[in-house]
C-alpha cells in the first residue's frame, strides 16, 4: 500500500509527520525531493521540499558536475637543489701545529685495533643493517601506481532525503540522552500494524473547523406570516437595496454543486457533483432577485476562517425539501462534523474538510445545532410579531434532533433601517439565560459599511457560546490532538537515539 512508502514521525506528541523520499531516476530535474504530509490540530497539508544548490530564478543555470575543477598543472620536475658538504671545522684548523694535549684523545681507529670485548664490531654491524634496510624502505617499489592529480568523487544520484529534513529543520537535535521520560519530542510509528490505515483514515475524516449556519430574512412592515415574509426575497422589487449590499457582505458567494465545505444543510454539504445540477440551470434565470437565489439549492453565501465556517441561507417557501425528510429518524452519536453518504455521482471530500464517519454513515446529533436567524425590519415594531416559532420549519439543517429545535432556543439578530442610512440593532434569545454575544449589542447604532462583518461574528460568536455551555464539548483541534497521540500510544516504536538515527539512514521498505 502507499502507507508503506512513508516513514511516520510524531513531532511534540501533536503533529504527525508522513515524508517520502522520491527517487530521482525519471526526474528530469535531478533535486532531492521529499513529499511530506503534515497532520495536525489544524487541518492536514502536503509539502513538497527540493535541495537546491541555486534559487529558483537561476534555474537556468544547471550546475554541472565537471572531472576536473581547472586547478594549476603541478611542476613535474622540480628545481635542481645545490649540493654542499658540510664541514665540522674551518679549512685553517689544518694549518694549526698540533702538541701533545692534541694527541691525548686516541683516533677512532686506535680503538677498533684495542677492542678486545667485540662491542665495537658488534655495533658497527648493527649500524650497517640499519642503513641497508632504510635505503630499502626509501626507494619507491615497481609496483606502486605512479602519482595521479586529485579528483572530485562522482556526484550523488539518492539521498537520504528524511533524514536531510529532518536535521535541517532542527528536529533530531532536540534528541539526546539526558532528556525528561515521556514521550520524546520525535518518535517513530510503526506503519506495519493492520489497524494503522484505519486509525490514521480517521484522523483524517475528524474535522478541523466548527460549522455554523444563519438563516437571513425580510420582513416588509405589518407582515405577520411566514409565507409572506419567504416570499419577499423572490423579487428585487420587493426588498430594500441595502439589504441585498448586506447580503453581499456576509460571504462569498458559492455553489452548492461545487463547493467542498459547509452549505447549510447535511444532504448538500462536503460533496462535489459531477456536471451541472438542475438548480446551477435555475440560476441562470434569475437575474433579478432579493436573495432567492441563496436559499441553498443552488447557491448560498460562505465565509470561513482557520477555527470555523459558516454559511448564510436566504430560506424560501419553493426551497427543495427532499434533503429534510430523509434524516427524520435517525438516532445516533452527534459529531462536530460527520460523513454523509455519498452517492454513486458524488465524489467526497479528501481534504481538510472532511468529515469523521460513523459506524451509520449518516449525519448524528448528540448536540443540536444553534439556531440564528438574521431579520431585517422595515418597521422596528415588527420584531414584537415575528414569528420565530413558526420560521423553523424552513431553517433546518439536517442537524436537529428528532423533537426538533425550539422557538425559546433560537437567536434572532434584527436589524432595522433608519432614515439617517444607519442601522439599529435588535438582540433576542433565549429568556432567563445569557444570550449577549458581541460584537453586536442590544439597542446599538451601526453603520451599513461594517454590518456584514459584525453580523458574521456575532453570529460566531453566539454558535460557539452554546458550545461552550457544554462541559463535555472538545474544540475540533483538540479532538484531533487526542487522536495523534492515541496514534503514539499504539503505535510507537521503542528506539533510542543511536537507533533512532540508524533507522533513518537505512533505506525506505
Amino acid at each position: 500500500s502507499a502507507v508503506s512508502k512513508f516513514r511516520y514521525f510524531v513531532v511534540e506528541n501533536s503533529t504527525v509527520l508522513a515524508l517520502l523520499e522520491e527517487p530521482l531516476g525519471n526526474d528530469q530535474d535531478p533535486q532531492p525531493t521529499v513529499t511530506l504530509l503534515i497532520r495536525g490540530g489544524f487541518g492536514r497539508h502536503a509539502w513538497t521540499l527540493q535541495l537546491r544548490h541555486l534559487p529558483r530564478h537561476r534555474s537556468g543555470t544547471k550546475y554541472q558536475h565537471t572531472p576536473n575543477p581547472g586547478r594549476p598543472v603541478p611542476l613535474e620536475d622540480p628545481p635542481p637543489r645545490p649540493h654542499s658538504r658540510h664541514k665540522y671545522f674551518p679549512d685553517s684548523v689544518e694549518r694549526i701545529p698540533q702538541c701533545k694535549v692534541d694527541k691525548s684523545i686516541p683516533d677512532l681507529d686506535a680503538l677498533f685495533l684495542e677492542d678486545s670485548s667485540g662491542e665495537l664490531s658488534e655495533l658497527s654491524r648493527l649500524l650497517e643493517k640499519q642503513v641497508v634496510g632504510e635505503r630499502r624502505d626509501s626507494s619507491p617499489p615497481c609496483t606502486m601506481d605512479p602519482e595521479r592529480e586529485c579528483a572530485p568523487p562522482p556526484p550523488c544520484h539518492e539521498f537520504q532525503t528524511a533524514r536531510l529534513f529532518l536535521s535541517h529543520f532542527g528536529l533530531l537535535s532536540r534528541l539526546d540522552s539526558n532528556q525528561e521520560p515521556g514521550v520524546p519530542p520525535l518518535v517513530a510509528l510503526d506503519t506495519s500494524h493492520p489497524s494503522f490505515c484505519n486509525d490514521l483514515e480517521a484522523l483524517d475524516n475528524i474535522g478541523c473547523r466548527t460549522v455554523n449556519t444563519c438563516h437571513v430574512m425580510y420582513v416588509r412592515a405589518g407582515q405577520k406570516q411566514p409565507e409572506h415574509i419567504l416570499n419577499n426575497v423572490l423579487s428585487e422589487s420587493t426588498v430594500s437595496p441595502h439589504f441585498l449590499e448586506m447580503l453581499l457582505a456576509l460571504g462569498w458567494p458559492v455553489k452548492v454543486s461545487q463547493h467542498p465545505g459547509w452549505t447549510g444543510h447535511v444532504a448538500t454539504s462536503y460533496k462535489l457533483a459531477h456536471g451541472t445540477t438542475q438548480g446551477d440551470s435555475a440560476t441562470e434565470s434569475l437575474p433579478s432577485h432579493g436573495g432567492r437565489l441563496f436559499n441553498g439549492d443552488s447557491h448560498v453565501l460562505y465565509w470561513a476562517d482557520v477555527s470555523a465556517e459558516i454559511a448564510f441561507v436566504v430560506p424560501t417557501v419553493s426551497r427543495k425539501s427532499k434533503h429534510f425528510d430523509e434524516f427524520q429518524q435517525q438516532d445516533s452519536v452527534w459529531y462536530e462534523r460527520s460523513l454523509s453518504a455519498c452517492e454513486a455521482t458524488d465524489k467526497p471530500r479528501t481534504m481538510s474538510l472532511d468529515l469523521e464517519p460513523h459506524k451509520d454513515p449518516r449525519w448524528s446529533r448528540r448536540h443540536p445545532p444553534t439556531t440564528v436567524m438574521l431579520v431585517w425590519l422595515e418597521s422596528y415594531e415588527d420584531h414584537l410579531h415575528f414569528p420565530a416559532a413558526e420560521m423553523m420549519a424552513y431553517t433546518t439543517t439536517g442537524l436537529e434532533t428528532q423533537t426538533g429545535p425550539k422557538a425559546q432556543d433560537c437567536f434572532v439578530i434584527f436589524l432595522h433601517a433608519l432614515n439617517s442610512g444607519l442601522l439599529r440593532v435588535k438582540l433576542q434569545g433565549p429568556t432567563g439565560r445569557m444570550s449577549i454575544a458581541t460584537p453586536l449589542v442590544d439597542g446599538m447604532v451601526i453603520s451599513r459599511r461594517v454590518v456584514g462583518s459584525l453580523v458574521r461574528q456575532t453570529a460566531l460568536n453566539i454558535c460557539r457560546r452554546r458550545r461552550l455551555d457544554n462541559d463535555s464539548y472538545q474544540p475540533p483541534h483538540v479532538r484531533r490532538r487526542m487522536k495523534v497521540q492515541e496514534l503514539v500510544s499504539k503505535y510507537r516504536c521503542e528506539l533510542t537515539q543511536s537507533e533512532l538515527l540508524t533507522y533513518l539512514l537505512t533505506d525506505a521498505p
